[in-house]
């Protein structure tokens, strides 16, 4: 770590701190959940207004950037041969329910913390790519090389942002990517995501909805079923069941379940609403025969997080155990669909997965359709910058122990060449509001940052910018 640098960087934090927070939070207030084309924006209105937010905020702050037709925004500080990226997000996962100490598009301050929908992933980085730019320029700090700053607008969608950029833009020598944890990532693991629809249609139940994007784990799934008095006594029998609830809407039965939700690549820590859901309608005798069988095979089908179930499950020695996540469930023509995403390592690839789990989604009644891949990505853990990075963030952060790690979590670095995916905040022991199980998190009700970890991770985006700029040149 240069200390003299690092002077300068809290120099400027300290001066700016108000403001940087104040455009952190503006931004946080645009709904950015991608949604169908508009005009002049192919990811949605919302998607667009964040897109522009950002674009006004370097304008602001008289740096270069340009819009590229609302798919990603572009701006280059410095000059030299060699390209140093920071790539962030704007477009965010749905809000979603169940939040305790605030709207998801309301963000608050509470302990020193920041909580709503965004704050972290991936508001956080793109704010964190303007200001450590900011810094380079305003405290005079030397470059050999162009900053390319990089702020995407679908990342959590299908990432065509970042395709229109491959086929547009100069690839940076080496990028980093604040949207996972430090000191850095050396390993993402590939991703396969299915849908699946079940060949046999409902009879009473009208729908079957819950899950709004396909990499988190639903919190919240209703079902509308036709009344009858037997079906409802029958619910009504069972007495209080815990997250689920039963009301009547005139000719309809609706249950609901409240699960806990968690991003698709830690599914373990979830509850998945719809299956405590299958498993209450699954039991019940008075729903039609081949709507109770339905719900007792989804109930089987969502019954584990390992994919042994779906035929997938295996672990390597590099990322470990294979995940398999359903985020949502909806109905279509009568018929029942459901989305997987599964997370696997080094050692088999997508065609492998949707084989397989086609199989067995084949044997109990569903037929799959649009499936995609991302595959797997692995660097040198002893490689001069995953060194370097770690060795700066040890200092900084004082977490001595402080290692190079994997991830199940996909972000732009998959994409990239010579890149790593890093941190948005320095994780440490603080005085923050309480959470309950499932909150705070990514995807999750209340996701929160500390404002005190975010700007420590700014120092470490300056050093790492230095560090990186110094092995380009040499």
């Amino acid at each position: 770590m240069n200390k003299n640098i690092d002077a300068l960087a809290c120099q400027w934090i300290e001066e700016n701190k108000e403001s940087v927070i104040s455009d952190w939070m503006e931004l946080c207030r645009i709904p950015s959940v991608v949604s169908d084309p508009v005009g002049d924006a192919p990811f949605g209105l919302p998607a667009k207004e964040a897109l522009c937010f950002v674009d006004g905020l370097y304008k602001k702050y008289g740096l270069n950037s340009r819009n590229e037709d609302n798919y990603y925004l572009i701006s280059e500080y410095g000059s030299g041969d060699k390209r140093i990226g920071v790539f962030g997000h704007a477009d965010v996962v749905p809000g979603g329910d169940g939040w305790i100490y605030t709207k998801p598009f309301e963000p608050v301050i509470i302990k020193n913390t920041l909580i709503g929908r965004g704050v972290e992933d991936n508001k956080a980085g793109v704010i964190a790519s303007l200001v450590a730019v900011r810094i380079l320029r305003d405290m005079n700090i030397p470059l050999g090389s162009v900053v390319q700053g990089f702020v995407g607008s679908a990342e959590e969608v299908g990432m065509e942002d970042i395709s229109a950029f491959l086929e547009r833009e100069i690839m940076p020598d080496f990028s980093l990517v604040p949207d996972a944890s430090f000191p850095c990532c050396i390993g993402e693991k590939g991703i396969f995501r299915i849908f699946a629809r079940c060949r046999d249609g409902f009879t009473a139940i009208k729908e079957f909805k819950g899950g709004e994007c396909i990499n988190a784990v639903t919190d919240k799934t209703v079902a509308r079923i036709d009344f009858s008095t037997a079906l409802y006594d029958e619910m009504l029998s069972r007495g209080e069941v815990e997250r689920i609830t039963v009301e009547r809407d005139g000719d309809f039965i609706l249950v609901t379940a409240k699960g806990i939700s968690a991003h698709a690549s830690t599914p373990e820590s979830s509850i998945n609403a719809s299956y405590l859901l299958s498993g209450f309608l699954g039991g019940l005798e008075a729903l039609p025969e081949g709507d109770r069988s339905i719900m007792k095979t989804v109930n089987h089908l969502l019954s584990d997080t390992t994919g042994e179930v779906l035929g997938i499950a295996f672990s390597d020695d590099i990322f470990g155990a294979l995940t398999a996540a359903n985020g949502m469930a909806f109905c279509k023509d009568g018929h029942l669909n459901l989305t997987f995403d599964v997370r696997y390592g080094k050692d088999h690839d997508g065609a492998w997965v949707e084989e397989n789990i086609s199989k067995s989604l084949d044997f109990y009644g569903f037929d799959t359709y649009d499936g995609d891949d991302m595959r797997a990505i692995y660097l040198d853990p002893k490689s001069e910058m995953a060194i370097g990075l770690t060795s700066i963030y040890r200092e900084i952060s004082e977490c001595p122990e402080a290692k190079p790690f994997c991830m199940g979590g996909k972000t732009y670095a998959s994409m990239l060449k010579n890149a790593t995916a890093i941190g948005t905040f320095v994780d440490k022991e603080r005085d923050e509001p309480e959470m309950p199980a499932g909150h705070g998190g990514v995807h999750s009700p209340d996701e929160k940052i500390s404002i005190d970890g975010f700007f420590e991770a700014v120092r470490v985006l300056v050093q790492y910018i230095v560090f990186i700029d110094k092995q380009l040149n040499k």
